[in-house]
């Protein structure tokens, strides 16, 4: 699953990463197909530290192995969102507020382009739906209980590290369905790479079935992307997506990969 062999990953644990704000990311590809979403993806690989995507129509549409109805419907959707701006022929600019590889200091810098850049086919406001009320606001669980403690918006203001290629292996050939509980669970993820809540109360605040829920879970957890580790709590793969900073997401790639192998353990066991 992981993009690098397991040697470079222990050399290079960073490496090959891009910072997302994930109620914004997530609020930009809700709602796309599965072939739509891995083209967002496909995006986040090929931009730059500046996050620019240089390459004509045609070279997107060969080099993501996607159809040519794929690659402009997702464009164009893309830009109504303010996920990305055209710059000129053959470039594109990543919103650097939704998503950025590189330092605080060059993200604002990035971010002074991009609202300063003149837009081509932008059909909506920047940042219109993005924007959550304190009634929208993902629900906050006790760790211990699973019950709802509060809807507060400081909880969800970081950023995680995400690799979208070994994102793109996980969710590939999810569904939409799955593919929006899976997305859902991106902006859950705590400081401790957790996700709480019941399966119930997760399905509950994403809008989606339990089944929905139930599969996208088992599915997930059979891909590594996560495990369940109690009744309220699932612990998501820090080599995919990661909270924290390098130190902390290497001491919680070994705490994830022992839960696992007791989550194998007792499965064999029943």
């Amino acid at each position: 699953m992981s993009c690098l062999a397991s040697e470079d990953r222990d050399k290079y644990p960073d490496r090959n990463f891009v910072r997302i704000w994930p109620a914004s990311f997530v609020s930009a590809v809700t709602g796309l197909g599965e072939a739509q979403f891995l083209f967002a993806l496909y995006l986040l690989r090929r931009c730059t530290k500046s996050n620019y995507i240089n390459g004509t129509l045609e070279d997107l549409i060969l080099k993501s192995n996607l159809s040519r109805d794929t690659v402009r419907g997702a464009l164009r959707r893309f830009r109504e969102r303010d996920f990305l701006r055209r710059v000129g022929v053959g470039r594109i600019m990543i919103n650097p507020e939704m998503v950025f590889a590189g330092s605080d200091s060059a993200r604002k810098e990035a971010m002074y382009r991009y609202k300063r850049m003149n837009v081509i086919e932008r059909e909506v406001p920047t940042n219109q739906g993005l924007e959550q009320t304190d009634s929208e606001l993902p629900l906050v669980f006790d760790k211990d209980t699973g019950e709802i403690i509060s809807a507060a918006s400081e909880t969800y203001n970081g950023f995680i590290k995400l690799w979208p290629k070994d994102l793109a292996s996980v969710f590939f050939g999810l569904g939409r369905k799955r593919l929006r509980f899976a997305c859902f669970l991106l902006t859950r993820i705590m400081p401790d790479n957790r996700v709480y809540g019941t399966k119930a109360q997760l399905a509950k605040c994403a809008d989606v079935s339990m089944d929905i829920a139930y599969s996208t879970i088992r599915l997930l957890s059979e891909r590594e992307f996560l495990c369940v580790e109690s009744n309220t709590k699932i612990i998501i793969n820090p080599d995919v997506a990661a909270y924290d900073t390098t130190h902390r997401r290497l001491l919680l790639v070994k705490e994830f990969n022992n839960i696992a192998r007791k989550y194998k353990t007792r499965a064999k066991a029943s």
